[in-house]
């Protein structure tokens, strides 16, 4: 192979070099970019789902909010639960009020009002974010606010072949 050749080889291999570090760091950009979007949606998805089942429930009673919530999930793209985090059980048998948070609630640190924690799923699959609501009878409870389990993956996907 004459020298020339060899020089024009490694120049190309340089520049493919070059575009695949400048692709993969770009992905990695846009990737943070939608999570970072993705969870101020899923904050103030939880936010306002907090007030109106907290508002429901305290007027209407904890039937009526169930029933709020699950009308609210049906209009979003979203999976919403109103779950208990002081770990203790509960005797109430109310649509959409589950209980148990997806992640483990010693993970959790939603002590002030209002506070919102995103929390990645054990599968790193899922995004979930947590906002600390009060219920009605003082008990510390949370809204549970996860997308759709193929969503990342897609875009991760969407990204590469890009």
């Amino acid at each position: 192979m004459k020298l020339a050749n060899k020089f024009a080889l490694a120049t190309v291999l340089g520049i493919a070099a070059v575009l695949a570090i400048a692709m993969f760091a770009h992905s990695q950009r846009e990737i943070s970019r939608w999570e970072d979007r993705e969870r101020r949606d899923q904050a103030q998805i939880a936010t306002l789902v907090a007030a109106m089942i907290t508002e429901v429930w305290e007027r209407d009673g904890a039937d009526s909010a169930g029933a709020a919530l699950g009308a609210a999930q049906d209009a979003m793209d979203a999976r919403l639960r109103w779950v208990w985090v002081d770990g203790e059980p509960t005797d109430q048998a109310v649509d959409g009020v589950d209980g148990v948070p997806a992640v483990d609630p010693e993970a959790l640190d939603l002590d002030a009002p209002g506070a919102v924690q995103h929390v990645l799923g054990p599968d790193d699959e899922l995004l979930y974010t947590y906002r600390s609501v009060t219920a009605p009878d003082a008990r510390p409870a949370a809204i549970e606010v996860a997308v759709t389990p193929g969503e990342r993956g897609a875009r991760i996907r969407a990204l590469v072949w890009q």
